[in-house]
């Protein structure tokens, strides 16, 4: 068995706390440890190749912020003369309008319409102490408000 992690490079240290793994199924079987062992099988070159291709500009992607309003998707303010800037970048959020990004959402186990979803974060922000819980379950609410305005409308207000 060592031989197969030291071909396909598993020596991956596992965390030292518990965490949720993420699930891609298909057909009731969780196949990503699949598609990562794949992924590891394969040469850098053709990996590398292969994801870039898949981060490629396609047809459907949304327009940069400026190529679609025409204004400078950047805010600027300097906190600190000459030291510090925080920087606000404008973007659409086309994940929250396809089925691909719900999808992945999904998989990563960030989707806050499901309720075990949001009591992990409940649960980790009350570790924090109460005043985070109180803003997690504020957000919690404001997502669950958009995805309905988002399911009625097809779009934020």
């Amino acid at each position: 068995m060592n031989w197969i992690r030291s071909m396909f490079g598993s020596s991956v240290t596992p965390l030292h706390v518990d965490t949720w793994q993420p699930k891609l199924k298909a057909g009731g079987i969780n196949i990503l440890p699949i598609m990562s062992t794949m992924l590891k099988m394969m040469p850098n070159s053709t990996r590398n190749n292969m994801l870039l291709k898949n981060l490629a500009p396609s047809a459907d992607t949304v327009p940069d912020w400026y190529d679609q309003f025409k204004e400078n998707p950047y805010n600027t303010v300097e906190v600190v003369k000459d030291k510090i800037w925080r920087v606000e970048y404008k973007m659409v959020d086309e994940n929250a309008f396809n089925k691909e990004g719900k999808a992945f959402v999904e998989m990563l186990g960030i989707d806050f319409m499901k309720e075990e979803c949001c009591q992990r974060a409940i649960k980790g922000a009350q570790s924090l102490g109460s005043k985070h819980a109180e803003q997690v379950l504020k957000d919690i609410e404001t997502y669950k408000n958009e995805q309905k305005t988002i399911a009625e409308k097809g779009k934020t207000d």
